[in-house]
This record gives structure tokens, C-alpha cells and sequence, in this order.
């Protein structure tokens, strides 16, 4: 009896087959990190934009003059805490600047997006909406924005704070589930002028 060199037809599919499950074991492996990465990538990505926004707000707010100009009040559609404003400089007169920051909604933006406006101290929203600088991303709908003291009516020199909460989600337009939660960025800033 002679033995011939090779494989016969059974070990081939055999290997075959074997080789199809590990490709299919690794396939769908890679295809779960690959996704597991996104999802940290966007994670990161609205991380990374809502701390910068914050820094920024912080930083201006404090370059900010503490004197009756810090408000919270709701105008047009804005309701209270969606809208800050106050003034840079009033030492300047009419070349001060007035600093606008508000959640988009019907008129003033998208929503989901905090926004940023300067104008010339005598300007309204209205104003601040054509020259518009998109600041934030992913912002939830719902929640107060800005929380001003009773010190910057009752003594803008020294008890005047702003509280700044911005609440952001991956998919702010979608309620909350296991893999779109909230993130809530903190601070509170006093404006040193």
C-alpha cells in the first residue's frame, strides 16, 4: 500500500472551516474595538470642546467688569440663566465692549450650541446674533447655564460670582441612555475689574 504524498478532500474543508470561524471571531473583534474607539474618540472630542469653552468663559468673565452689567435676564426667547452678558471695560465709554453668551434657540441659533457675541456697549442680542461665534458644542437643552450672586446687584466690587454649569452629551438631541450620558463642567468665576 502506498501512501501518497498531500491532503485529501475532508482535512482541506476542515481547515477550511476552522479558518472561517477564526476569521469570523477576529472580524467581529475588530469591528467591536474599532467601535468601542469611536465612541471614546466622541467622548473625547465633546470633553475636550466643553473644557475649552469653559476656560475661555472663565478667563473672559474674570477680565470682566463686576458693575450692575453682569445679568442673567431672559431676552426675546432666552429665558433666565441661557443668557450672560456684561462689559469689558466701562472706563472706555462708548468703545466699550459688551460680551454676550447664550444657548441657541429660535432666532439666536441652533440648538445644542452656546454661542458668543461682542458688540459695542450700546448693542443688544439682537446685535450679537450677526457677529456670532460659535463657542460649544453638544450642550443639553433643559438646564441653567448661569447662575449669577445677589452680590453683583447688591456690591459688584467684592461679592459679585458667576456660577458657570454646562451640562454637554454626544448626542444632546437624544435622551440619555448608557452610552450618551451627561457631563457637567463646574466653575465658579468672580469678575476682577
Amino acid at each position: 500500500m502506498s501512501r501518497k504524498n498531500g491532503f485529501t478532500l475532508i482535512e482541506i474543508i476542515v481547515s477550511l472551516a476552522v479558518f472561517a470561524v477564526v476569521m469570523a471571531v477576529m472580524g467581529s473583534e475588530f469591528f467591536n474595538i474599532s467601535k468601542d474607539w469611536q465612541r471614546q474618540r466622541d467622548y473625547n472630542l465633546v470633553l475636550d470642546n466643553a473644557r475649552w469653552a469653559m476656560e475661555f468663559m472663565s478667563n473672559e468673565i474674570r477680565k470682566g467688569h463686576a458693575d450692575n452689567n453682569v445679568t442673567i435676564v431672559g431676552e426675546g426667547t432666552l429665558s433666565d440663566h441661557e443668557l450672560l452678558t456684561f462689559s469689558v471695560d466701562p472706563t472706555k465709554g462708548p468703545k466699550n465692549k459688551k460680551i454676550y453668551y447664550w444657548r441657541g434657540k429660535s432666532g439666536y441659533g441652533e440648538p445644542y450650541i452656546l454661542y458668543r457675541g461682542e458688540v459695542k456697549w450700546n448693542k443688544n442680542l439682537g446685535d450679537a446674533v450677526n457677529v456670532r461665534q460659535e463657542l460649544s458644542r453638544f450642550v443639553v437643552d433643559g438646564t441653567d447655564i448661569f447662575n449669577v450672586s445677589a452680590g453683583c446687584a447688591a456690591s459688584p466690587t467684592t461679592n459679585c460670582t458667576v456660577e458657570v454649569n454646562l451640562t454637554v452629551r454626544p448626542k444632546p438631541d437624544q435622551p440619555v441612555f448608557p452610552g450618551n450620558q451627561n457631563y457637567t463642567f463646574r466653575t465658579l468665576v468672580r469678575p476682577r475689574n
